[in-house]
């Protein structure tokens, strides 16, 4: 049925889910397919195509996605139906080829690095959620009234788009003092997000068909920024130790070198001194830039963290950081520290992107931490996810002991599980999230040679609803396992 219609590229940058997801949607758009015509099973198609089931179980989970196919348990795909027009034509109306379309940049552009991950509407246990409940929203609405009366004209005008000092001279005080890093006020430039960030750095430091390495499994916006500015991914195994730097002979000459040092995404892993110098000699040797996304490290739970790589190297690492955790995703604040050769250039890029950080929040979040609210915030949702995620491990271990191995938290806001027996995560994590559990597969966040298990989020979770969560979870699991 497929035959002439997906034909993958192995030697492509874009992973092999995206392809055939991106073949069948064309398919489909072009009206290839009827209402209603069947597609194969997962574990067909996948022999068709030579690739493992968790590709194609992938690519439909994108298509379903997008309303474009129905998959019912126990049953194989077929081509979505239409409430109002039938046939081919309802499929055009519905996928919008009316009007114009998408250059070759702007399909690479619009490609969601997160597809593997479920909505988060109305369900518990997501990863990557700070705790609502735990905002100091009374102090934080007093800084900003107060921040917004004492205001000066000249904070809301065009000259600081990469910065107000206010913010950046408190900033810097505190990534010294906390992260080690070594920089100028000067030298930070703010942004909305780390997914900005990456995306400015990309696209000012590497060329198309250049090489980027990132970990595997990873950060999934970092492959998504590196995939739409046209980078060649290679990938960085990961161990207990963080990522594995490559032999000297065997490592590519990569424009760019994305690590989370002080804790893996999703692993939790830190990464050894000694691989942390051996990266840092590479990419001086090879001209590349090392961007160091320090990923919750405000949240780690025993001792002082790891000091920053860029504390290191300064003139071969870019360091990334942001509010989003530690305050709200909502306040759209981040930031990056960069060499200082970059300082105008990257300035200037800021403002032809358009990515500026709010003013009024730069300045409520210099008062906050100044006034030690910040600190004392810290200090109080970390011993918070400290005791959530140790009730969370504990719990999933008793409830489903030997079917999995935990990475017992060691900071951050979730957790990774491997399954110990051959389990399609990608099913499983799309039957709990219809049931309320938004715990996420692993195998989602590899690109190559995944492993099966679970991303599960405790930042927002309560005993009531990780007993709940444990229990969906424990028959999703069950049932899986009496398929293998």
């Amino acid at each position: 049925m497929l035959q002439g219609i997906v034909d993958i590229d192995r030697s492509s940058s874009i992973s092999l889910s995206e392809q055939i997801y991106r073949q069948v949607r064309l398919a489909v758009r072009d009206g290839k397919f009827d209402t209603g015509q069947r597609l194969p099973s997962s574990r067909l198609f996948s022999r068709q195509l030579n690739v493992s089931r968790n590709v194609v179980s992938l690519a439909y989970d994108l298509l379903k996605a997008e309303a474009i196919i129905d998959v019912q348990a126990g049953s194989v795909p077929t081509i979505a139906a239409h409430t109002e027009l039938s046939g081919s034509e309802a499929l055009r109306s519905r996928i919008g080829t009316l009007g114009p379309t998408l250059s070759n940049r702007g399909q690479e552009l619009c490609i969601n690095p997160r597809a593997g991950w479920r909505s988060r509407t109305h369900g518990i246990l997501a990863p990557g959620e700070p705790a609502f409940d735990l905002f100091p929203s009374e102090i934080w609405a007093r800084t900003l009234r107060r921040v917004t009366r004492q205001a000066v004209s000249s904070n809301y005008h065009y000259q600081n788009v990469a910065g107000l000092p206010e913010f950046t001279s408190v900033l810097i005080e505190h990534l010294t003092e906390m992260r080690g890093v070594s920089a100028s006020p000067e030298q930070i430039l703010v942004t909305t997000s780390t997914q900005a960030s990456l995306m400015l750095a990309s696209l000012c430091l590497a060329n198309p068909g250049d090489t980027a390495l990132i970990e595997n499994p990873g950060y999934l916006g970092a492959r998504g920024s590196f995939q739409s500015a046209g980078l060649k991914i290679d990938l960085l195994a990961v161990d207990d130790k963080g990522a594995i730097f490559p032999s000297e002979t065997t490592a590519p000459a990569a424009k760019v070198i994305y690590l989370t040092p002080s804790h893996q995404f999703p692993t939790g892993y830190t990464l050894s001194l000694s691989r942390r110098l051996s990266f840092i000699d590479h990419a001086r040797k090879s001209g590349g830039m090392i961007l160091e996304d320090d990923y919750d490290s405000e949240f780690l739970f025993a001792g002082r963290p790891v000091a920053a790589m860029q504390g290191l190297a300064p003139d071969s690492v870019i360091y990334m950081g942001t509010f989003s955790k530690s305050m709200m995703p909502g306040l759209r604040l981040a930031y990056m520290v960069v060499p200082e050769n970059l300082i105008p250039d990257f300035k200037q890029a800021i403002r032809n992107f358009g990515i500026s950080a709010s003013a009024t929040i730069q300045l409520a979040m210099a008062d906050f931490m100044v006034s030690g609210h910040y600190r004392s915030h810290l200090k109080n949702i970390r011993e918070t996810y400290k005791a959530r995620g140790e009730l969370l491990a504990n719990s999933l271990k008793q409830q489903l002991g030997d079917d999995i191995t935990i990475i017992r938290p060691n900071g951050g806001v979730q957790l990774a599980m491997e399954f110990t027996k051959p389990v399609d995560d990608i099913a499983l994590a799309t039957t709990i999230h219809m049931k309320g559990v938004n715990a996420v597969s692993l195998s989602s966040n590899y690109i190559e040679n995944p492993k099966s298990g679970l991303v599960i989020g405790f930042g927002t979770a309560t005993p009531k609803n990780i007993s709940a969560g444990i229990s969906v979870i424990k028959e999703a699991l069950e049932e899986a396992l009496e398929r293998v």
